[in-house]
Protein backbone atom coordinates (compact mmCIF):
# COMPACT_ATOMS: atom_id res chain seq x y z
CA UNK A 1 0.00 0.00 0.00
CA UNK A 2 1.35 3.41 -0.95
CA UNK A 3 1.68 5.82 1.95
CA UNK A 4 2.00 9.45 0.93
CA UNK A 5 4.53 11.31 2.99
CA UNK A 6 3.39 14.90 3.40
CA UNK A 7 5.95 17.56 2.53
CA UNK A 8 3.68 20.62 2.40
CA UNK A 9 0.69 21.63 4.43
CA UNK A 10 -1.45 18.49 4.63
CA UNK A 11 -2.19 17.08 8.05
CA UNK A 12 -2.12 13.42 7.03
CA UNK A 13 -4.87 10.85 6.75
CA UNK A 14 -8.11 12.17 8.22
CA UNK A 15 -9.54 10.34 11.21
CA UNK A 16 -12.00 7.64 10.18
CA UNK A 17 -10.74 7.37 6.58
CA UNK A 18 -8.98 4.31 5.22
CA UNK A 19 -6.51 4.51 2.34
CA UNK A 20 -7.39 2.06 -0.42
CA UNK A 21 -4.67 -0.46 -1.35
CA UNK A 22 -4.38 0.36 -5.07
CA UNK A 23 -2.66 3.39 -6.53
CA UNK A 24 -3.32 4.17 -10.20
CA UNK A 25 -0.17 5.46 -11.89
CA UNK A 26 0.01 6.95 -15.40
CA UNK A 27 2.95 8.48 -17.24
CA UNK A 28 2.32 10.90 -20.08
CA UNK A 29 3.59 14.47 -20.20
CA UNK A 30 3.26 14.16 -16.42
CA UNK A 31 3.58 11.32 -13.98
CA UNK A 32 0.22 11.00 -12.21
CA UNK A 33 -0.91 8.99 -9.20
CA UNK A 34 -4.51 8.59 -8.02
CA UNK A 35 -5.01 7.66 -4.37
CA UNK A 36 -8.40 6.93 -2.83
CA UNK A 37 -9.68 7.12 0.75
CA UNK A 38 -12.95 5.57 1.95
CA UNK A 39 -15.05 6.18 5.07
CA UNK A 40 -18.34 7.63 6.14
CA UNK A 41 -19.65 10.35 3.88
CA UNK A 42 -19.54 12.82 6.79
CA UNK A 43 -15.82 12.11 7.42
CA UNK A 44 -15.04 12.45 3.72
CA UNK A 45 -16.93 15.71 3.49
CA UNK A 46 -15.12 17.09 6.53
CA UNK A 47 -11.73 16.06 5.08
CA UNK A 48 -12.20 18.32 2.06
CA UNK A 49 -14.71 21.03 3.04
CA UNK A 50 -14.17 22.11 6.63
CA UNK A 51 -12.35 25.35 7.46
CA UNK A 52 -9.01 23.52 7.70
CA UNK A 53 -9.41 20.57 5.31
CA UNK A 54 -7.11 17.61 5.50
CA UNK A 55 -6.79 17.55 1.71
CA UNK A 56 -6.54 20.62 -0.46
CA UNK A 57 -5.04 21.44 -3.82
CA UNK A 58 -1.39 22.39 -3.90
CA UNK A 59 -0.24 20.03 -1.17
CA UNK A 60 3.18 18.47 -1.90
CA UNK A 61 3.81 14.83 -1.02
CA UNK A 62 6.14 11.93 -1.75
CA UNK A 63 4.47 8.77 -3.04
CA UNK A 64 6.33 5.47 -3.38
CA UNK A 65 9.62 7.36 -3.51
CA UNK A 66 8.46 9.84 -6.17
CA UNK A 67 9.05 13.28 -4.70
CA UNK A 68 7.34 16.62 -5.30
CA UNK A 69 3.94 15.19 -6.24
CA UNK A 70 1.39 18.02 -6.20
CA UNK A 71 -2.28 17.49 -5.35
CA UNK A 72 -4.10 18.84 -8.40
CA UNK A 73 -7.63 17.47 -8.20
CA UNK A 74 -10.03 16.22 -5.52
CA UNK A 75 -13.28 14.38 -6.18
CA UNK A 76 -15.81 13.11 -3.62
CA UNK A 77 -18.30 10.36 -4.36
CA UNK A 78 -21.26 9.47 -2.12
CA UNK A 79 -22.26 5.80 -2.07
CA UNK A 80 -25.26 3.92 -0.66
CA UNK A 81 -25.17 3.39 3.08
CA UNK A 82 -23.91 6.91 3.71
CA UNK A 83 -20.43 5.93 2.60
CA UNK A 84 -18.02 8.15 0.73
CA UNK A 85 -14.84 7.92 -1.37
CA UNK A 86 -12.29 10.66 -1.92
CA UNK A 87 -10.09 10.47 -5.02
CA UNK A 88 -6.90 12.52 -4.91
CA UNK A 89 -5.00 13.14 -8.15
CA UNK A 90 -1.32 13.93 -7.62
CA UNK A 91 0.98 14.82 -10.51
CA UNK A 92 4.51 15.89 -11.32
CA UNK A 93 5.74 17.43 -14.57
CA UNK A 94 8.54 15.46 -16.18
CA UNK A 95 11.40 17.34 -17.82
CA UNK A 96 11.54 17.13 -21.59
CA UNK A 97 13.80 14.40 -22.97
CA UNK A 98 13.90 12.60 -19.62
CA UNK A 99 14.30 8.87 -20.06
CA UNK A 100 11.63 6.80 -18.36
CA UNK A 101 12.65 4.30 -15.70
CA UNK A 102 13.79 1.09 -17.30
CA UNK A 103 14.32 2.60 -20.75
CA UNK A 104 17.52 2.17 -22.67
CA UNK A 105 19.71 5.18 -23.53
CA UNK A 106 19.52 6.45 -27.12
CA UNK A 107 20.56 3.92 -29.72
CA UNK A 108 22.71 4.95 -32.65
CA UNK A 109 22.59 3.81 -36.25
CA UNK A 110 24.90 4.48 -39.20
CA UNK A 111 23.71 4.25 -42.78
CA UNK A 112 25.74 5.06 -45.91
CA UNK A 113 23.79 6.93 -48.55
CA UNK A 114 24.55 7.80 -52.15
CA UNK A 115 24.92 11.49 -52.95
CA UNK A 116 25.19 12.79 -56.51
CA UNK A 117 27.36 15.83 -57.15
CA UNK A 118 28.38 17.73 -60.28
CA UNK A 119 31.57 16.27 -61.64
CA UNK A 120 33.20 19.72 -61.39
CA UNK A 121 33.16 19.27 -57.61
CA UNK A 122 35.21 16.07 -57.63
CA UNK A 123 38.39 16.43 -55.53
CA UNK A 124 40.40 15.43 -58.60
CA UNK A 125 39.65 18.91 -59.98
CA UNK A 126 39.32 20.94 -56.79
CA UNK A 127 42.24 19.82 -54.59
CA UNK A 128 45.80 21.01 -55.09
CA UNK A 129 47.08 17.78 -53.51
CA UNK A 130 46.44 14.21 -54.57
CA UNK A 131 43.67 12.45 -52.67
CA UNK A 132 46.21 10.78 -50.38
CA UNK A 133 47.60 14.21 -49.49
CA UNK A 134 50.91 13.71 -51.27
CA UNK A 135 52.43 15.43 -54.32
CA UNK A 136 50.82 18.05 -56.50
CA UNK A 137 47.53 17.14 -58.15
CA UNK A 138 48.21 17.54 -61.87
CA UNK A 139 44.48 17.61 -62.63
CA UNK A 140 43.54 20.39 -60.22
CA UNK A 141 41.95 23.38 -61.92
CA UNK A 142 43.77 26.06 -60.02
CA UNK A 143 43.40 29.02 -62.40
CA UNK A 144 40.70 31.38 -61.03
CA UNK A 145 38.93 31.42 -64.41
CA UNK A 146 39.27 27.70 -65.13
CA UNK A 147 35.77 26.62 -64.19
CA UNK A 148 34.28 29.77 -65.74
CA UNK A 149 36.00 28.83 -69.01
CA UNK A 150 34.39 25.38 -68.84
CA UNK A 151 30.94 26.85 -68.21
CA UNK A 152 31.39 29.24 -71.12
CA UNK A 153 32.57 26.36 -73.30
CA UNK A 154 29.31 24.46 -72.85
CA UNK A 155 27.24 27.60 -73.36
CA UNK A 156 28.93 28.29 -76.71
CA UNK A 157 27.98 27.00 -80.14
CA UNK A 158 30.09 24.45 -82.05
CA UNK A 159 32.29 27.02 -83.82
CA UNK A 160 33.02 28.91 -80.61
CA UNK A 161 33.80 25.65 -78.82
CA UNK A 162 36.28 24.71 -81.54
CA UNK A 163 38.06 28.03 -81.09
CA UNK A 164 38.17 27.58 -77.32
CA UNK A 165 39.42 23.99 -77.55
CA UNK A 166 39.34 21.56 -80.42
CA UNK A 167 39.83 18.05 -78.98
CA UNK A 168 40.82 16.73 -82.42
CA UNK A 169 43.73 19.10 -82.95
CA UNK A 170 44.25 19.82 -79.23
CA UNK A 171 44.44 23.54 -79.92
CA UNK A 172 42.53 26.62 -78.80
CA UNK A 173 42.50 29.48 -76.32
CA UNK A 174 42.52 26.92 -73.50
CA UNK A 175 46.29 26.81 -74.00
CA UNK A 176 46.50 30.28 -72.45
CA UNK A 177 45.75 28.80 -69.03
CA UNK A 178 49.12 27.05 -68.79
CA UNK A 179 47.93 24.33 -66.37
CA UNK A 180 45.05 22.95 -68.39
CA UNK A 181 45.41 19.15 -68.09
CA UNK A 182 42.46 18.88 -65.71
CA UNK A 183 40.37 21.34 -67.75
CA UNK A 184 40.76 19.26 -70.90
CA UNK A 185 39.97 16.03 -69.05
CA UNK A 186 36.87 17.51 -67.44
CA UNK A 187 35.58 18.86 -70.75
CA UNK A 188 36.15 15.43 -72.32
CA UNK A 189 34.15 13.69 -69.60
CA UNK A 190 31.28 16.16 -69.89
CA UNK A 191 31.25 15.83 -73.69
CA UNK A 192 30.59 12.11 -73.28
CA UNK A 193 27.71 12.82 -70.87
CA UNK A 194 29.52 12.28 -67.58
CA UNK A 195 28.04 15.19 -65.64
CA UNK A 196 27.85 13.78 -62.11
CA UNK A 197 29.67 11.47 -59.77
CA UNK A 198 28.48 9.42 -56.80
CA UNK A 199 29.99 9.50 -53.36
CA UNK A 200 28.90 7.80 -50.16
CA UNK A 201 28.24 9.74 -47.00
CA UNK A 202 27.45 8.50 -43.48
CA UNK A 203 24.10 9.33 -41.90
CA UNK A 204 24.14 8.96 -38.12
CA UNK A 205 20.80 8.49 -36.36
CA UNK A 206 20.22 8.95 -32.65
CA UNK A 207 16.90 7.33 -31.66
CA UNK A 208 15.51 7.81 -28.16
CA UNK A 209 12.24 7.55 -26.23
CA UNK A 210 11.17 10.74 -24.45
CA UNK A 211 8.35 11.98 -22.26
CA UNK A 212 6.38 14.78 -23.84
CA UNK A 213 7.11 16.57 -27.09
CA UNK A 214 10.66 17.95 -27.00
CA UNK A 215 11.56 21.35 -28.34
CA UNK A 216 12.68 20.83 -31.92
CA UNK A 217 16.28 21.69 -32.70
CA UNK A 218 17.35 23.57 -35.80
CA UNK A 219 18.48 21.57 -38.81
CA UNK A 220 20.85 22.84 -41.47
CA UNK A 221 23.55 23.61 -38.90
CA UNK A 222 27.04 22.14 -38.69
CA UNK A 223 26.93 19.86 -35.69
CA UNK A 224 28.80 16.67 -34.84
CA UNK A 225 26.85 13.59 -33.68
CA UNK A 226 27.11 12.65 -29.99
CA UNK A 227 30.48 11.15 -29.14
CA UNK A 228 28.80 7.87 -28.09
CA UNK A 229 27.67 7.37 -31.69
CA UNK A 230 31.25 6.54 -32.72
CA UNK A 231 30.61 8.24 -36.06
CA UNK A 232 33.09 7.78 -38.92
CA UNK A 233 35.87 10.36 -38.68
CA UNK A 234 37.27 12.60 -41.39
CA UNK A 235 33.81 14.00 -42.12
CA UNK A 236 32.11 17.25 -41.34
CA UNK A 237 28.53 16.78 -40.17
CA UNK A 238 25.31 18.68 -40.77
CA UNK A 239 22.19 18.08 -38.67
CA UNK A 240 19.60 17.11 -41.26
CA UNK A 241 16.60 15.79 -39.31
CA UNK A 242 14.76 16.05 -36.00
CA UNK A 243 11.59 13.93 -36.03
CA UNK A 244 9.27 13.26 -33.10
CA UNK A 245 6.37 10.82 -33.43
CA UNK A 246 3.99 9.26 -30.86
CA UNK A 247 5.00 5.73 -30.03
CA UNK A 248 1.47 4.60 -29.20
CA UNK A 249 1.55 4.90 -25.42
CA UNK A 250 0.07 8.37 -24.81
CA UNK A 251 2.57 11.01 -23.86
CA UNK A 252 5.61 9.03 -24.92
CA UNK A 253 7.38 9.81 -28.15
CA UNK A 254 10.19 8.50 -30.28
CA UNK A 255 12.66 11.17 -31.31
CA UNK A 256 15.13 10.69 -34.16
CA UNK A 257 18.02 13.05 -34.83
CA UNK A 258 20.06 12.66 -38.02
CA UNK A 259 23.52 13.94 -38.85
CA UNK A 260 24.80 13.66 -42.43
CA UNK A 261 28.53 13.60 -43.08
CA UNK A 262 30.33 15.24 -45.97
CA UNK A 263 33.97 15.61 -46.99
CA UNK A 264 33.46 19.38 -46.70
CA UNK A 265 30.63 21.75 -45.84
CA UNK A 266 30.46 25.33 -47.03
CA UNK A 267 30.82 27.24 -43.76
CA UNK A 268 29.50 30.43 -45.37
CA UNK A 269 26.20 28.75 -46.16
CA UNK A 270 25.85 26.41 -43.18
CA UNK A 271 26.65 28.01 -39.82
CA UNK A 272 27.85 26.07 -36.81
CA UNK A 273 25.31 25.13 -34.16
CA UNK A 274 25.58 27.23 -31.00
CA UNK A 275 27.49 25.58 -28.21
CA UNK A 276 25.25 23.84 -25.71
CA UNK A 277 25.47 25.12 -22.17
CA UNK A 278 26.68 22.59 -19.60
CA UNK A 279 24.07 21.09 -17.32
CA UNK A 280 23.70 23.05 -14.06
Amino acid sequence: MATPKTVGTAAGVASGLVMQPEVDWSIEEKVTAVIKYAGTYADCLAAVLVATPTYKRGQIVTIDGVTLMTLEKITLKKSPGNRGTISLVYSKQLPTDTLLDGEEPPRFECEWVEISRPIEQHPRYTLNKNLDGTDANLYAIIHPSGFAFIRDYFAADAEEQKAMWDPTSDTGTIEEFGTHTGMKELITKKLRGQDDFILYSPVIRAVSAVNGIPAASNCGLRKAPPAEADAPSNYQYLQTADRTIPNGTGGRYTRTLEFTGADWIDEDIYPAAPEELPAP
